[in-house]
């Protein structure tokens, strides 16, 4: 999981957040067997004014814009919506076909949980993680 990805605000719109991200999914599909990445960006439909639900829109539209898939599980960690992204590492195109997308959905649905649970209790977990 990839929890925070900033660029300083004076170099944003420059490129480099691209950038990073295509140099993590280089160095993971050349080092490792991961096959994804999730990435957490804050809801839009939780925003409190719209300053902050147009800075999110932005903020996901920029990872789908370097090839994030928007998951449709959503995520309330410790009283923060989310909408749950994820990047692609391996190429998994010759597995196909809807039932494979939906298959694909509960595997990241159930490692998106397992990093939760491996780092919590199960008390913190159970009172503070609702996946939707």
């Amino acid at each position: 999981m990839l929890d925070y990805l900033a660029v300083v605000k004076d170099m944003r719109n420059s490129g480099y957040g691209s950038v990073m991200l295509s140099k993590i999914q280089e160095y993971f599909k050349s080092h490792s067997s991961v096959s994804n990445i999730i990435i957490e960006a804050e809801s839009i439909s939780s925003s409190k004014n719209e300053e902050e639900k147009e800075i999110r829109k932005r903020r996901i539209s920029f990872y789908e814009k370097n090839g994030l898939k928007r998951q449709k599980f959503t995520a309330n960690v410790f009283g923060t919506e989310f909408t749950i992204l994820v990047l692609d590492i391996q190429d998994n195109s010759e597995c196909g076909g809807a039932l494979n997308e939906e298959n694909s959905q509960i595997g990241l649905k159930e490692a998106y949980k397992n990093i939760y649970k491996a780092i919590l209790t199960k008390q913190i977990y159970e009172s503070n993680i609702f996946i939707i």
